[in-house]
């Protein structure tokens, strides 16, 4: 009988101590898979939240830096808004007479995707407004969460210092909680606030309705607002396999304590893998910060290089110039300038200032060279437009034939009978222009009479491959490496800058939102290649 007391004694130790061994995983499990990935994106989200209050600081700086605030000048500010902060759906603007019982009406609006009648449910609601007779210079008064069609909306009104008035910023709730909405983790979750001394649900995004009882809560600021935030775990039956392990302890007991090593384990190598992840980004945003500080210098010293010598050439003539001028002045005024001495400095001076002015004309082509590097900010490349590709590069080379006198480039195309797109027609024809004077300066063999150019646009997906390719003299390997560096040309001599193919790749970069590829083969040609994007 003792024997059997043993038994069920060592038998119950056994399964007490599967159940503290179960009930630690799961803990872990729940700390590891939930209650840490819910923290870091609710500190995401809160981060994300704080930002929103950049647009009220930059308006309320707009207004302070300009006497007044025209319609077109509000409109184009609140655009460049409505693209950095994609939560921000709507500004308004109210003059001082609303404190004084004046019009409760907009003096300015923008909007972006939201309906006019949105619009003024948040303008001209007579509760929202009353919300602004206490409101302090400087404060923030926050509407509750209100329904537009599919979406939620909530108003911030902020009252500007100084005379400025009042501004009305609505933000679309579910762009704002997007870090939280478009996780996995954490889409399940109730909103709360205090109203009152009552805890009063404002909003919830229940989509399982089948949830643990597992759940995190935590507190996000919006303005002035204080929200309650309860994230629920998603019912999954793997967070309760652990509790087999009581039930089979006696055979599996050992098999369960290897396992909880081998899980700590993989918890610490979990560690160490995110440190070393860390520090490797930290590595590499060191290493890409250090290639922009090399290429900012190289760009800055290939600018002084081309600019220097034609400024110093004209520096030089003008200074020679000047002594030309005091020993002409000298001769006058002693009485011993002649005819022939004066025929020199006229001849002497014509030549200097030819000189200065070729010079100088050579430096402002630099400059404008310089310039057209900064495609980004290029007004000629800023309007979309659906365009026949095969018609833009068709028309391209039929207008080069007719107005260029070179006859040493021939075209050849294959081209679909059709492609058609939205893109930048007019940064295609920069492109095009510049790779055929790219052609034109740099392809040509010696004793080589004609270069033959072929551009070929082909299908691929939603979009067509452009490539362009010469028979030309080719680029060497040591130089294929840099074709795309600002300033880099085997033809400085002849006067080029080596601007061409470094503003070709950053059109293509910036404005047609695709990548370049090159390639080259000595004494065969070079071509270059690059996907054209509905950018609809």
């Amino acid at each position: 009988m003792s024997s059997l007391k043993y038994v069920l004694v060592a038998s119950a130790l056994l399964v007490l101590s599967a159940i503290y061994i179960a009930s630690a995983l799961i803990e872990q499990d729940k700390q590891l898979n939930f209650i840490t990935p819910v923290k870091q994106f609710l500190l995401l989200t809160q981060e994300e939240l704080s930002t929103l209050s950049y647009p009220v600081q930059s308006i309320e700086s707009f207004y302070a830096a300009s006497n007044k605030v025209s319609k077109e000048e509000f409109s184009d500010y609140t655009t460049v808004l409505f693209e950095h902060y994609k939560a921000l759906t709507g500004v308004a603007y109210f003059d001082n007479e609303i404190f004084n019982g004046g019009a409760k009406e907009a003096q300015l609006w923008e909007a972006a995707g939201i309906s006019n009648a949105t619009a003024e449910q948040a303008i001209y609601d007579a509760t929202q407004l009353q919300m602004l007779s206490n409101l302090e210079v400087g404060k923030t008064a926050t509407t509750p969460i209100f329904k537009e069609i599919d979406r939620n909306l909530i108003g911030v009104f902020y009252r500007m210092h100084g005379s400025e008035g009042i501004l009305l910023l609505l933000f679309d709730f579910e762009k704002a909680f997007r870090l939280v909405l478009d996780n996995e983790i954490a889409e399940d979750f109730v909103l709360h606030e205090t109203i009152d001394d009552k805890r009063v649900l404002i909003y919830d995004h229940i989509i399982n309705k089948n949830v643990s009882l597992d759940s995190y809560t935590s507190t996000l600021n919006f303005f002035d607002r204080n929200w309650e935030i309860t994230v629920r775990r998603q019912f999954s039956p793997g967070q309760y396999w652990y509790l087999i392990i009581p039930l089979l302890s006696a055979v599996i007991a050992f098999f369960i304590f290897s396992m909880h090593k081998y899980s700590l384990r993989l918890s610490r190598m979990h560690n160490e893998k995110s440190e070393a992840i860390e520090q490797l980004k930290f590595a590499q945003e060191k290493i890409i910060e250090s290639e922009k500080i090399n290429a900012m210098g190289g760009l800055v010293a290939g600018i002084s290089h081309e600019v220097n010598t034609p400024l110093g050439i004209s520096i030089t003539s003008s200074s020679h110039m000047k002594e030309l001028l005091a020993e002409l002045d000298m001769d006058f005024k002693n009485g011993v300038l002649d005819s022939d001495k004066f025929e020199d400095f006229l001849s002497t001076a014509k030549d200097i200032t030819d000189l200065s002015i070729k010079n100088m004309q050579r430096a402002s082509k630099l400059v404008a060279s310089f310039k057209r590097v900064a495609v980004l900010n290029s007004d000629d490349a800023s309007q979309l437009e659906e365009v026949d590709v095969t018609t833009l590069i068709n028309d391209y080379v039929a207008a080069y034939r007719i107005n260029s006198d070179n006859s040493k480039i021939q075209f050849e195309t294959q081209l679909p009978s059709s492609a058609r797109i939205k893109t930048y027609p007019t940064v295609i024809t920069q492109i095009l222009s510049y790779l055929t004077s790219n052609t034109l300066i740099h392809a040509m063999k010696p004793g080589q009479q004609q270069c033959e150019i072929t551009i070929t646009l082909t299908p691929s997906g939603d979009a067509y491959e452009f490539m362009f390719c010469d028979n030309g003299i080719g680029v060497n390997e040591q130089d294929l490496k840099k074709v795309f560096e600002p300033f880099f040309t085997t033809k400085r001599g002849a006067g080029n800058a080596g601007l061409g193919l470094s503003v070709v790749y950053n059109l293509v970069k910036s404005k047609l939102e695709s990548d370049v590829h090159y390639d080259s083969v000595p004494d065969e040609g070079f071509c270059i290649s690059f996907l054209l994007h509905d950018l609809n």
